[in-house]
């Protein structure tokens, strides 16, 4: 773990070495959920995509402590509210990070629960580099 302080220095340096302004959107489409270690394996051991969402709001500071997550589910529509409860520098980063990491792993969710693609795994952004081999994870 690192100190908020040391995620603002991190992520500042990113930001300004890479020059990306949509690099929170890159790290979050990057994440997997085997990189969510014993959260992720319970997601995808979910047998529902609720019971995956259940099991989110039940541990999801133990990844994302500086938000308040809630959920209202009403008939066929679901609504989640997410709330800034740590103040962090760069909070753009972190937000963009955490909805596309929220994206992409609820689509890998969605594609396993309909027998498609292994849970986990970003989606593929086009064919394989023929500059380098496709790794073995795929």
């Amino acid at each position: 773990r690192i100190s908020y302080f040391q995620f603002g220095v991190l992520t500042r340096n990113a930001l300004k070495l890479t020059g990306n302004p949509a690099l929170g959107l890159d790290v979050g489409r990057a994440v997997s959920l085997s990189h969510m270690g014993m959260l992720g394996l319970a997601l995808m051991s979910s047998p529902t995509l609720g019971d995956a969402g259940a099991v989110v709001l039940r541990h999801y500071r133990a990844l994302v402590p500086a938000f308040d997550l809630d959920v209202r589910v009403d008939a066929d529509e679901a609504i989640l509210s997410v709330r800034e409860a740590i103040p962090l520098p760069h909070l753009r980063f972190s937000v963009e990070t955490f909805f596309a990491a929220l994206e992409c792993q609820g689509r890998a969710l969605i594609r396993d629960s309909r027998g498609g693609k292994a849970a986990g795994r970003p989606p593929r952004r086009g064919p394989p580099s023929r500059h380098r081999p496709q790794p073995r994870h795929w």
